[in-house]
């Protein structure tokens, strides 16, 4: 977390784009539940493992390998 120098002529001559998100408002957060709900979002896709929290730091290392997208810690799982 600090700063980094960017060179946009680089990513403007490769076509490059780089997109952020912050979070969600509360009525996106609302529709993703609901699409949860009725099994829109087949969440098993979106969630590569569940970790209990004794084991957080191999789970940011997980992070680093292919096929991990989203890993959660289970707070209540030692």
């Amino acid at each position: 977390m600090g700063n980094v120098t960017l060179f946009p002529m680089n990513w403007f001559m490769k076509e490059i784009q780089l997109h952020f998100s912050l979070g969600c408002n509360l009525r996106e957060f609302e529709s993703s539940l609901a699409q949860l709900a009725r099994g829109a979002v087949n969440s098993e896709v979106v969630v590569s493992d569940v970790v209990p929290l004794n084991q957080i730091a191999e789970a940011f290392e997980a992070l680093h390998a292919p096929g991990h997208t989203k890993v959660l810690i289970d707070c209540q799982g030692v």
